[in-house]
C-alpha cells in the first residue's frame, strides 16, 4: 500500500492546523492509501484529537536521541509516543543544513524512535553541486550506510524517503528516469545490508497534484510532501492519485 506523508515543516499554527485536519477528516478519501500528517509539536496534541477514530495517522517532524535530562527546547522519544504518534522524521536535509545534523546523530534518533515504537522515516538525498560532480550515489550511499548498516532492523518495514534536495522547494521535480534510478540503488544497497527488512521508499522534493502522475513509478510506494500537504485540494488530490495507481 502507498503511503502519503505531510510535512508541514514550520507552518499552521494551532487553529490553522484544527482547521486544516478537520476538512482532511471530513474528506472521502480512498481506503487503498495510508496517509498522515507531520505537524509542528506544538499541534500533534490537537490535531490527534481530531483524527483520532479516523484512518489518518499522525507523526512528528524530528525528536531528540535520549528519554529526558536536561536538553532545553528538545522533544524526546517517548514524548512521542505518548501522544500516539505513528511515525518521526530523520536526517531530513533541512536538518542536516540549518541545524547540523550528521549521520551519527541521525543513526541514535533512529534507535532511540524505534525503542519506543516509532517508525522513523530516514530522509537521505544529494545537492546540485554533488549531482552535477556525479557524486549522487557516493553521497546517499554514506548517508544511509552510517545511518542503518550497523542496526537491527530486523523482520519489519522500514521506511526512507528520497529528496533530491535541489528539489526540495524549489519547484524543480526530478525526471523519473532519475527517480526510478535512485530508488532502485537505495533499494539494493539497503536490501544488501538488510536482507530480512521490507524497504519502503517515499520520493518527495516539489510533489504536488500536477506532476504526481509521473512520479508514481514501480519502486516509488508514496510521497513526503512538503508544501502542497499545506492546501487540502492538492494534499487530497496526491491522495487519489496513488489511489488510482493502486487499481491499476
Amino acid at each position: 500500500m502507498m503511503l502519503v506523508l505531510g510535512n508541514w515543516k514550520m507552518n499552521k499554527t494551532v487553529a490553522e492546523s484544527l482547521e486544516f485536519t478537520n476538512d482532511l477528516a471530513a474528506s472521502i478519501l480512498p481506503k487503498t492509501v495510508d496517509i498522515g500528517v507531520l505537524p509542528p509539536f506544538v499541534d500533534i496534541y490537537p490535531v490527534a484529537g481530531v483524527l483520532e477514530g479516523t484512518s489518518i495517522k499522525f507523526g512528528a517532524q524530528n525528536c531528540y536521541f535520549e528519554d529526558n535530562g536536561a536538553f532545553t527546547g528538545e522533544i524526546s522519544p517517548p514524548m512521542l509516543h505518548d501522544l500516539g504518534c505513528t511515525w518521526c522524521l530523520v536526517g531530513h536535509s533541512e536538518r542536516r543544513k540549518y541545524f547540523s545534523e550528521v549521520d551519527d546523530i541521525i543513526k541514535r534518533k533512529i534507535v532511540a524512535l524505534q525503542r519506543h515504537s516509532i517508525k522513523p522515516v530516514l530522509c537521505v538525498g544529494e545537492t546540485l553541486e554533488e549531482r552535477r560532480a556525479d557524486r549522487t550515489f557516493a553521497v546517499l550511499s554514506a548517508q544511509l550506510t552510517r545511518a542503518i548498516e550497523q542496526l537491527d532492523l530486523g523482520f519489519e518495514e522500514f521506511i526512507l524517503a528520497y529528496e533530491p534536495v535541489w528539489a526540495i522547494g524549489t519547484g524543480i521535480v526530478a525526471k523519473p528516469t532519475q527517480v526510478t534510478e535512485v530508488h532502485s540503488f537505495i533499494l539494493d544497497l539497503c536490501g544488501k545490508m538488510h536482507p530480512k527488512t521490507k524497504f519502503k521508499v517515499l520520493y518527495g522534493g516539489s510533489v504536488n497534484s500536477e506532476n504526481v502522475s509521473e512520479l508514481i513509478l514501480p519502486n516509488v510506494e508514496g510521497f513526503l510532501v512538503g508544501g502542497a500537504s499545506l492546501s487540502i485540494s492538492n494534499f487530497t488530490a496526491i491522495i487519489n492519485a496513488c489511489a488510482v495507481a493502486n487499481k491499476n
